[in-house]
């Protein structure tokens, strides 16, 4: 879990809406715990459904899709990104 000092860049992104108490973002974050995948793993496989919120502290998420039994990546996200 997450507090304010051990991850300042997810503290002020909370912190930047200019809706939370300083207490609120410290609330939310601490409910983030750390995890690590490894190159090329599938955290969400097509046609799960997705119950949580991921911060990219490293390295890229891409997304895919099926068009016309094609695999497409129409988008792409790194450090920082939510």
């Amino acid at each position: 879990l997450y507090m304010k000092n051990e991850n300042p860049v997810l503290y002020n992104l909370f912190t930047s809406f200019g809706v939370f108490s300083s207490t609120e973002v410290e609330q939310i974050i601490s409910q983030f715990e750390p995890k690590t995948y490894q190159k090329s793993a599938i955290v969400l496989d097509f046609g799960e459904m997705n119950d949580k919120l991921y911060f990219i502290e490293s390295g890229i998420r891409r997304e895919f899709s099926m068009k016309d039994q094609i695999t497409v990546t129409p988008y792409a996200n790194g450090l920082g990104c939510y």
